[in-house]
């Protein structure tokens, strides 16, 4: 799959369209030192964004035209980036014993990521998964069925953020943190220990306003990822909407 570069994008048609956030944009202009980590959006975050919603698009209009000949929960696709390596001994038996341990209303399952907060530990559900919520981060492999499509396009247009963080704003509160929210449109898990890790020592980021801290490089599948993201004020949680509620 061809992937969109965002370094060649028309962002005014892009906010014009509604696909990209007038706010965003505002922000995309600001100087690197003031943007956040990991949140705020570079030409290559949002190509990167593109990228999957291409892919979204199209499971839609495959559903659309009646290709997909099943249920909206049974369709079911997996979609890697390029920077996506599987860990030793993954295999389909591997996935679909761990696929048994998700519960049954998942719409998206991440294969591994980032728990840029320090939470996730605390919503372990199962032995290999855990709950996601609005500290976590990456999209390098997930598998998602349509149900999970049409909710993603719904949070994530227009895009105001990453892409990962976007998909993870609307949720439900936890009563133990006030900015903590678990992730439940689209309804997601993740597999922990996970099943993939980003490359990130072969595959450098244009996604982020510089490259990634060299203590995520951990690539063992036990490495715990807990990053604490620059301290926001409460201001500015609430200005950048990081939790939003359904």
């Amino acid at each position: 799959w061809s992937a969109v570069d965002g370094q060649v994008l028309d962002l005014e048609e892009l906010v014009a369209s509604g696909e990209l956030h007038r706010a965003a944009l505002s922000r995309l202009k600001m100087p690197d030192d003031v943007k956040i980590f990991g949140m705020d959006l570079t030409p290559g975050a949002i190509g990167c964004a593109l990228s999957h919603m291409e892919v979204w698009i199209d499971i839609m209009q495959r559903r659309g035209s009646g290709e997909l000949r099943c249920d909206d929960r049974d369709a079911v696709f997996l979609v890697v980036e390029d920077d996506c390596e599987f860990l030793p001994g993954f295999s389909e038996e591997l996935f679909l014993h761990r696929l048994a341990e998700v519960p049954k209303d998942w719409q998206v399952i991440f294969l591994g990521g980032v728990d840029a907060v320090g939470f996730q530990d605390l919503l372990q559900i199962t032995p290999g998964v855990r709950r996601v919520y609005n500290g976590s981060r990456e999209t390098t492999g997930y598998v998602i069925n349509v149900e999970g499509v049409r909710s993603a396009l719904e949070v994530c247009v227009p895009l105001m953020w990453q892409l990962d963080t976007q998909m993870t704003m609307h949720g439900i509160p936890c009563d133990w943190h006030p900015e903590i929210a678990i992730t439940t449109k689209p309804m997601s898990y993740s597999f922990w220990p996970p099943l993939v890790v980003q490359n990130k020592e072969a595959f450098p980021t244009d996604v982020q306003k510089d490259e990634h801290p060299v203590f995520l490089h951990g690539k063992d599948g036990e490495t715990r990822y807990n990053v604490l993201l620059e301290p926001l004020s409460e201001e500015e949680w609430r200005r950048g909407g990081f939790a939003q509620h359904d």
